[in-house]
């Protein structure tokens, strides 16, 4: 089924499930839907192939894109999020943080920091 054969309500549905979970997630729930007598017959209904849960999921994630372009994107993000969002350089670089890190970092002068991702210290200073 190409994508394009997914359409109104249903593709609505989809989409707005496929905003949380991933496209495998979504065939399977839709797999444990379907009755013995339905897969006896070889009707499988309401599950789509691999390719339309994909492309409905990319459709999904792209509606929260403010711009084409990677770099404005994240240039539009930081005016959103300047809290956070601190500097937007050249291809691959972004520096995040926010007030907390940059206290605790006042209060272990001298020492190196590990902080992950979502702003977890990994290793604590030794001292």
């Amino acid at each position: 089924m190409r994508p394009s054969e997914l359409r109104g309500l249903e593709q609505n549905i989809i989409l707005n499930k496929l905003k949380n979970i991933t496209p495998l997630e979504q065939k399977q729930n839709d797999m444990l839907l379907l009755t013995d007598q339905t897969i006896d017959n070889g009707n499988m209904g309401r599950v789509k192939s691999d390719y339309v849960y994909r492309k409905v999921r990319s459709e999904a994630l792209s509606k929260n894109v403010r711009h084409a372009d990677d770099i404005i994107d994240l240039h539009l993000m930081q005016q959103d999020n300047q809290n956070y969002l601190r500097l937007v350089g050249s291809r691959l670089h972004v520096e995040v943080y926010n007030e907390e890190q940059l206290h605790l970092l006042e209060l272990v002068q001298n020492s190196i920091l590990y902080i992950d991702a979502i702003g977890s210290i990994i290793r604590r200073p030794e001292g």
